[in-house]
């Protein structure tokens, strides 16, 4: 069954963010079995990717607690994890958003990767011009193939 984080503080901005997680308790717990965190859930406030971190993290952590009791060791984890990378999260937006329009935005962890958006279609010039001009900001190369349908 999900455990609420029902409080989980964003002291930067002094809000209230709802959490969700997951943990399994496997036959043999505390003493033979650790805790297995499967799922975290923080509405609209965490990307997946962070999300997967920190569940990685959180079961780490539990391995290192077997043969004890986890589940709240885990939980405050859970509660400061989630607080922080909130914080460094809206602070990587508000840095972003001072960036002038025109200057690219640099990503120190670049990697190579081939993915293909589809739309209905594409069709206004302004809009192509927009999402060449987006792209270009992104350091994305590719094709832009407009029409009917776009991709």
């Amino acid at each position: 069954t999900p455990i609420a984080l029902d409080r989980v503080e964003d002291h930067h901005q002094g809000s209230t963010v709802r959490a969700r997680l997951r943990i399994r308790l496997p036959r043999g717990y505390p003493e033979h079995a650790c805790a297995v965190v499967c799922s975290l859930s923080a509405h609209k406030a965490l990307k997946r990717p962070t999300c997967d971190e920190i569940i990685s993290t959180l079961n780490d952590k539990s391995k290192t607690l077997l043969g004890a009791e986890a589940m709240m060791d885990l939980i405050e984890t859970a509660k400061t994890m989630v607080a922080d990378c909130i914080v460094a999260q809206e602070e990587k937006e508000q840095a972003q958003q001072h960036l002038p329009a025109d200057q690219p935005i640099e990503n120190a962890n670049s990697m190579f990767g081939r993915r293909w958006i589809w739309v209905h279609h594409i069709t206004n010039l302004d809009r192509r011009k927009d999402i060449v001009k987006e792209a270009r900001n992104l350091k994305l190369s590719g094709f832009l193939k407009y029409g009917y349908p776009g991709v």
